[in-house]
């Protein structure tokens, strides 16, 4: 965040010092498109501190009820099926709000209630939720 912050200031100060710029429409618009920029940013970036807290206790093993859950979030890949334990597929964080996660793992999708080491389980193949909890290395 810091450096995006000195990256626009240094783009800033440096159209302002070109004084012959200043009253030029292309002053306006390169103004506009900063002042855009950071207005689309900010909430991208305070998502991504979220999740890259979200991605720290996901991380691990989870078993319980008879479903296995693996997260690799270092590799960004996950595996669901307990029959093929070094399959992995694709693992999109979809949204995060405190300690509940939408993610999907190939082309399921669940939403997982993360509680220290136990985590509450729904998705569209389930007709309830699933109590997991994180089998330590």
């Amino acid at each position: 965040m810091a450096s995006l912050l000195k990256l626009l200031g240094a783009v800033i100060a440096k159209q302002m010092v070109s004084e012959r710029n200043v009253g030029s429409s292309s002053y306006r618009l390169l103004t506009l498109r900063i002042l855009t920029f950071i207005g689309l940013s900010l909430p991208s970036i305070a998502s991504v501190g979220a999740a890259e807290q979200a991605l720290v206790f996901m991380n691990g093993t989870w078993i319980g009820e008879g479903y296995m859950l693996t997260l690799d979030t270092d590799r960004m890949q996950g595996n669901q099926r307990a029959d093929l334990p070094f399959q992995r597929e694709p693992l999109l964080l979809r949204n995060v709000s405190a300690k509940m996660v939408v993610f999907d793992i190939g082309t399921s999708r669940f939403i997982g209630l993360f509680d220290r080491d136990n985590l509450t389980l729904t998705g569209l193949s389930f007709d309830r939720n699933i109590r997991l909890r994180r089998v330590k290395p």
